[in-house]
Order: structure tokens, then C-alpha cells, then sequence
């Protein structure tokens, strides 16, 4: 088989030389890919070719019939956007700075800014750990803790795990910095991706 190599370097000095790549990959398995579902392939999971090499096998796989939808294309990338998020939200929840880093960094490289997306995702975390962490805190029985919460035992076994690495003080400071995270991103012109590394370090770095 001929193996294609890319350079790591910004998408746009690549052309169109990853989106024919998939479209060729994709014809090999007897499906049509179009040119821009490829284009959007490579916007939202990068120059990886293992990656996209899998983000393209899960979109063959989601087809049904011989010729890949749009439909196909945005349910594998909306898969991709959620695995960022969790691998970041659980990153926080148990303060791994450097886990959370590499997320981050991902999903950087896979999308033009996706500040907002992670301003959202780990707004969303902090609320849900500050309210595991009230009902704690109220002595609320164990066992309804995840009814009351709206989510599986299952997930809530992972929360529990998490709050306890967080004072209810420090989680309501986070929830605060997030909101003001949220305005210097759309109004300060500072860079996003340093905003938020540094919302990251600010509560996770604990040395």
C-alpha cells in the first residue's frame, strides 16, 4: 500500500492533498466520500493520519448505504467534540493539570477555537459538582443522591470521586472564574487557548 506522510504544519498549506487522501481511502472500501465531507474530516480532527484514519473508519461505519451522507460526517464529529469534553471534565474533576493539558492541546489542533466548547463543558462539570457536593454536604441518603441528580449510579459513583477532591469554597470560586473567563474570551482580545490553560492551572496546579 503507499503510504502518504504530511508534515505537521497549518491545514490551510496543505490544499487538498489529506481531503483526496480520505476521499482515495474511502473509494478503496467501495463508499463515496465527498470532497467537502473530507474538508470537514480534517477540520475537526487535524493532520493525525491515524486519527483521521479512524474518524473515517467510524464514518464508513455510520453510513448505511454506499455513499456517506452529511449526516454521517457531523455524527462522528459531534462524537469527537463530546470525547474532548469528558476527557476534559473528568480531567478536572480529579485535578490531573497535565491530563487536562493534553486535552486541551487536542482539541486545538482540531479546531479553529474551540474556547467557547470548553468554557461550556466545564461550566456545566462544576455545576454539577457543586450540587453533588451540597447534597453531600445536607447528609442527603446516598442512595438518592443519583435520582435527585438526574444521572446513572454509575456516573454518579465517578462525581463522588471527584468532589472529594474539591472544597465546596474552591468549586464556587471555579464557577466564578468561569463566568469571568467567559467575558475576557469574547471581549478581552487576549488568547483564548492561554485563557483557559490558565483557569486550568489556577485550580488544578496545586504545588
Amino acid at each position: 500500500a503507499k503510504v502518504t506522510e504530511f508534515e505537521s504544519k497549518p491545514l490551510s498549506q496543505y490544499g487538498t492533498a489529506i481531503p483526496k487522501w480520505l476521499v482515495e481511502e474511502a473509494a478503496g472500501t467501495g463508499k463515496a466520500l465527498n470532497q467537502m465531507q473530507a474538508n470537514n474530516l480534517q477540520a475537526n480532527i487535524g493532520n493525525n493520519l491515524f486519527a483521521l484514519r479512524q474518524g473515517l473508519t467510524k464514518v464508513l461505519l455510520h453510513a448505511d448505504g454506499t455513499t456517506v451522507t452529511d449526516a454521517d460526517v457531523r455524527a462522528v464529529i459531534n462524537k469527537t467534540t463530546g470525547d474532548y469534553i469528558y476527557k476534559l471534565t473528568e480531567a478536572f474533576g480529579l485535578r490531573d493539570l497535565k491530563a487536562a493539558f493534553k486535552v486541551v492541546a487536542a482539541f486545538y489542533e482540531t479546531e479553529d477555537d474551540p474556547t467557547l466548547i470548553l468554557c461550556s463543558g466545564l461550566s456545566n462539570q462544576v455545576e454539577r459538582m457543586i450540587q453533588a457536593k451540597s447534597l453531600v454536604e445536607y447528609k442527603i441518603d446516598r442512595k438518592d443522591i443519583p435520582t435527585l441528580l438526574e444521572m446513572k449510579p454509575f456516573v454518579y459513583d465517578k462525581l463522588e470521586e471527584q468532589i472529594k477532591k474539591y472544597k465546596m469554597p474552591e468549586l464556587l470560586d471555579a464557577l466564578v472564574a468561569l463566568c469571568e473567563l467567559d467575558i475576557l474570551v469574547k471581549s478581552s482580545g487576549l488568547n483564548k487557548r492561554t485563557l483557559i490553560e490558565n483557569f486550568l492551572i489556577r485550580f488544578l496546579d496545586r504545588e
